[in-house]
């Protein structure tokens, strides 16, 4: 089996694990690598070595996090799990100062939405939105900054196997591959609740819609910190990892997710578990009844509904 047939198969083993802040997605990585066999774990980790950021953004870090004298496991795990967060490692800073890894961040590459209609009058009235599933070489580059997460995972597979293709390239998507897999098994990535007068371009998959009192500050934040947030330790992560992989529960039904890895499907099985958990009938009740208003944060304008 190719290398990113087998990658890809084997994160979809975690379709059960619902948390992507830097915690989840380690988790979701190391998961992963436990099926992996030595020969595709040295593949992965000789491709990881070739990105062009690996001093700073992958030497440097595991040095400052492990020390310098590591196995060669304990450094090839390491690897695995920061290339799952490394597309979140280069968004732009919250402080709003400008994003020293710009030419690598893609907003969009990291979900696609499919509509969850708040009611039947917004199903009636508003239009579905357009949605892109595959990626073609020669797009524009217009297009190609904003693929969807889809289509970013189609690109991967195409270029991570071709042999012709430049390493560094290989290794940037290689990175992409692991993350978004993972993003497309946390539901707010896969939809979003659409409504009349709160929200009829969608609320961001969550994002516009504020909680009071629950972590984060919005639904979307309080379902990407279910496992871990952003600065998770690689320890903790694989504590989380063992333990997962110990419960019989948990295994038996992640054995029985579909073994496909047709990222179609991954966002149809989201979208269904948004649609029964993440927007329950007594939260869109809230959501169609509240008053919608602007909120800003890291120096940009928000509408959303929650607590002013």
């Amino acid at each position: 089996m190719k290398l990113f047939l087998l990658l890809a198969a084997l994160a979809s083993f975690s379709t059960q694990a619902f948390a992507w802040a830097g915690g989840g997605h380690k988790i979701i990585a190391l998961i992963a690598w436990e099926q992996l066999s030595p020969a595709v774990r040295d593949k992965v980790s000789s491709l990881l070595e070739q990105h062009p950021e690996f001093g700073p953004h992958f030497q440097q870090i595991m040095v400052q996090e492990l020390g310098g004298s590591l196995t060669k496991d304990q450094r090839q795990r390491w690897l695995f799990a920061q290339a799952a967060i490394w597309p979140d490692h280069v968004r732009p800073p919250l402080d709003g100062s400008p994003n020293p890894n710009e030419k690598y961040h893609h907003a969009t590459w990291h979900y696609l939405d499919l509509p969850v209609f708040a009611d039947a009058d917004a199903k009636a009235r508003l239009p579905t939105p357009k949605l892109f599933w595959k990626w073609n070489p020669g797009m524009p580059e217009f297009i190609e900054q904003r693929l969807t997460a889809a289509q970013v995972i189609d690109k991967a597979c195409q270029i991570v196997p071709d042999a012709t293709q430049p390493k560094p390239e290989q290794a940037i998507l290689l990175c992409w591959l692991f993350h978004v897999t993972g993003d497309l098994h946390q539901p707010c990535h896969t939809a979003a609740l659409f409504s009349v007068n709160q929200f009829p371009k969608g609320d961001r998959g969550g994002n516009s819609i504020l909680l009071k009192d629950a972590p984060g500050d919005n639904l979307h934040a309080y379902w990407d910190n279910l496992l871990g947030g952003p600065g998770s330790r690689f320890a903790d992560a694989e504590k989380t990892c063992r333990e997962m992989l110990a419960d019989e529960a948990l295994m038996q039904s992640a054995a029985q997710s579909s073994p496909t890895i047709d990222a179609r499907e991954w966002i149809q099985e989201g979208a269904a578990v948004a649609e029964r958990d993440v927007y329950p009938e007594n939260l869109v009740k809230l959501v169609i009844q509240a008053r919608p208003h602007s909120y800003q944060k890291n120096n940009i304008t928000y509408t959303a509904v929650g607590p002013h």
